[in-house]
């Protein structure tokens, strides 16, 4: 049974499940390990991500998201240690498809409605309603 939350973003309203979430990524390995990916590029951003503003650790807590997992992480600029990331959570937006992007703490976060199922970059075990949540920032700046 979903346990949706309605959050406020962008003066838009979007539904989680942080409890189906959180269950989901508890048995997931660290994009850090090699079960996942564990190249530089993650090694580095799992470092990092641990160390981001509070306000930005309150938004992965009351998602249900751990940043440290399931991400799909591409570092943009490794000069700059500019990192986009894409992770998934239990909900959905139901007014949009997809919100503009905008700021928690020092990075800028965008959301979508995941539609279809399966998809190779995304955990057989997550089901819909999903979101995307996208996330782009830089620890050079932020950290």
């Amino acid at each position: 049974m979903l346990q949706l939350k309605a959050l406020k973003f962008d003066n838009k309203t979007v539904y989680v499940d942080a409890v189906k979430t959180a269950a989901w990524y508890d048995s997931l390995p660290s994009i850090a390990h090699s079960a996942h990916c564990g190249c530089e590029d993650c090694c580095v951003y799992v470092e990092h991500i641990k160390h981001v503003s509070p306000e930005l650790q309150a938004f992965f807590t009351t998602l249900g998201l751990d940043p440290t997992k399931e991400a799909e992480v591409w570092c943009a600029d490794p000069d700059e240690l500019y990192y986009v990331a894409d992770y998934h959570v239990s909900g959905e937006i139901q007014s949009v498809s997809e919100l503009e992007w905008f700021t928690i703490g020092e990075a800028s976060i965008g959301i979508t409605n995941v539609t279809t199922l399966p998809s190779a970059m995304i955990p057989a075990s997550f089901t819909l309603p999903l979101l995307e949540i996208i996330i782009k920032l830089s620890f050079r700046s932020g950290a």
